[in-house]
């Protein structure tokens, strides 16, 4: 078993071992049977969840036409997935500690105005359904995991969090991390991606194939003593199966095109990527496909990692190497 497999499984066993030892000798009969948000909560009716604190805030907010959208980013899908999992982990979640809380302790536990992150459910019309209050972490050290886990390069390993609802305050054993997260992290992150590639081109080269199991050819003479990098061809490909970006902009202004990778599938979809010169380590990409302007990518900036798309925008003659001999 890999390392990092046998330490995520020695977390796990500390975590319940944690919770279960704080549970010893109180009554808990009344708070094991409540979770943060009732069972019965009404989330078909949640039509706006806003998040604040700690310096960030994002609205994720259900459209007209039932979709959901980060309005940060101007109305761009937001990962349902996330989401409801955000929504029904509150809803299944049992308290693990209730917490006597006053003006003193909810500073203690992360909970007062200036600390916690707020996260407020709304209805279509626009009232409160709930409000959640999101503490600090609570962390096992990696002594306190065991020697092995030490052994694995544990040091502090988040494995709670302080919650308030209402005048409510408890022990989570869930940290609630997406709370704390960029807007970026909420935005639906499928994005197009080449497996039965035809034929690639960018600039001055292109890459092309007869059949869907073939090996992509270098068109274009090869030069005496010269090669195609095989090991270069194949990361190539492996990048176009895995394109993905880090945030997004809404409209296609204010950077200027500076290459262009074009895509033909064998299904007969051509898709062309508009790309923008590299700022902070991040590239500006605009998305065509078939020239359809109500594509689902239509009118968006991806930004993308610089590095991710480096070997995507390499000259001719990067792909290329010495002849080996035989």
């Amino acid at each position: 078993m890999k390392a990092k497999s046998v330490l995520i499984l020695l977390v796990l066993v500390a975590v319940l071992a944690f919770f279960a030892l704080r549970k010893g000798g109180r009554d808990w009969e009344e708070n094991e049977s409540r979770t943060i948000l009732p069972e019965s909560f009404p989330t078909e009716e949640i039509a706006l969840v806003e998040i604040a604190g700690q310096g960030h805030s994002v609205s994720l907010e259900k459209g007209t036409d039932g979709v959901w959208g980060v309005r940060e980013r101007g109305g761009y899908p937001a990962d349902l997935r996330q989401l409801w999992q955000f929504v029904v982990t509150m809803t299944q979640l049992r308290m693990a500690e209730p917490l006597d809380l006053t003006v003193e302790s909810a500073e203690d536990y992360g909970l007062s105005d200036s600390e916690a992150v707020t996260a407020v459910l709304r209805n279509a019309e626009g009232a409160e359904m709930a409000s959640i209050r999101f503490g600090r972490k609570t962390e096992l050290s990696g002594e306190e995991l065991g020697g092995e886990a030490a052994a694995y390069g544990a040091e502090k390993i988040p494995v709670g969090r302080y919650v308030q609802v209402a005048d409510f305050a408890a022990l989570v054993p869930f940290t609630f991390a997406l709370v704390d997260a960029p807007v970026s992290a909420w935005l639906d992150k499928e994005f197009v991606h080449f497996s039965k590639v035809k034929r690639v081109e960018c600039d001055a080269w292109a890459l092309s194939r007869t059949e869907a199991q073939a090996q992509l050819v270098l068109e274009g003479e090869i030069p005496a003593g010269r090669q195609v990098d095989a090991q270069k061809l194949g990361m190539l490909q492996g990048i176009l199966g895995r394109l993905q970006f880090e945030d997004v902009q809404k409209g296609t202004e204010g950077w200027t095109v500076e290459k262009k990778l074009r895509v033909e599938e064998f299904g007969g979809t051509v898709t062309t990527l508009h790309i923008g010169p590299a700022t902070d380590g991040l590239r500006p990409v605009s998305v065509e496909i078939d020239g359809n302007a109500d594509s689902k990518y239509a009118g968006w900036t991806f930004l993308m990692r610089e590095r991710a798309l480096d070997l995507l925008l390499v000259s001719r003659e990067e792909l290329l190497q010495e002849q080996k001999s035989e």
